[in-house]
């Protein structure tokens, strides 16, 4: 995976998290989520549920990568 330039990393709060976004790193240890990665494409809402249980309040997206 080619790294994005630093300046098209947005980060946002997990509340404007929608499907189809492209979470570029979810600003926490990979040992607080059970995710296989860091970086991946929001395919479900039951993701962002997932996410807002786990107590993460900010994501960074790629707007590149997602809708």
């Amino acid at each position: 995976m080619n790294k994005p330039p630093s300046d098209l990393i947005k980060k946002i709060p997990v509340d404007r998290l929608r499907k189809g976004m492209f979470v570029h790193d979810l600003d926490c240890s990979w040992l607080d989520h059970p995710f296989a990665t860091s970086a991946f494409l929001v395919t479900t809402e039951q993701r962002i549920q997932v996410i807002r249980g786990l107590g993460i309040h900010d994501v960074y997206i790629d707007p590149t990568e997602g809708a």
